[in-house]
């Protein structure tokens, strides 16, 4: 894992006023070159972004912390990419992935899209369309989250008889019923 503190996943700043959450972007690559220039990429965008030089400390911090989006290297030693957004996916499916290869083939796509990829990309990229393709990812990964509160909040006034409303009234009317 690198030790710049914001690719730690630090939160740096807080969360903004309108309750959005900050997003945070796991990068896995054993290519010491390629994960420099993905997280140099990435860098530019509103995000945290948080790399890991192989699967098995990347599958620890998805354990254990919130990731918006993950980028993932298909080829890897001991787990796979495939295997990385199998397990992001287990434990979130508000989690988008991406998977880079150098060694794209149609069955590495279609299991990687079967297995709940939010894209698949092939090296060599052009830095606009990885950028492109995060932010759909992180808007995408930010639609999952508010479609998720918002059927929560509409089972709230659909199910059992809540009685929604905040004045002097509905006080008085929720004292009558209780």
């Amino acid at each position: 894992m690198n030790t710049n503190p914001v690719e730690e996943g630090a939160q740096t700043e807080a969360a903004p006023l309108d309750g959005m959450v900050r997003p945070v972007v796991v990068v896995v690559e054993d290519d010491a070159n390629m994960r420099e220039l993905l997280a140099t990429v990435l860098s530019s965008l509103d995000a945290d972004i948080v790399t890991f030089d192989g699967s098995q400390a990347a599958l620890e911090y998805l354990e254990n912390q919130p990731v918006s989006v993950v980028v993932t290297d298909l080829r890897m030693p001991r787990v796979d990419g495939i295997n990385v957004l199998r397990f992001a996916k287990s434990r979130n499916q508000d989690t988008q992935v991406i998977l880079v290869t150098g060694h794209a083939t149609v069955e590495s796509a279609v299991e990687a899209l079967k297995s709940g990829a939010y894209d698949y990309l092939t090296k060599p990229f052009e830095n606009v369309e990885l950028i492109c393709t995060v932010e759909r990812a992180i808007d995408h990964w930010r639609l999952s989250r508010e479609n998720r509160r918002l059927r929560a909040e509409n089972r709230i006034y659909t199910e059992g008889e809540t009685i929604i409303g905040r004045s002097a009234s509905m006080d008085e009317v929720r004292r009558l019923i209780d």
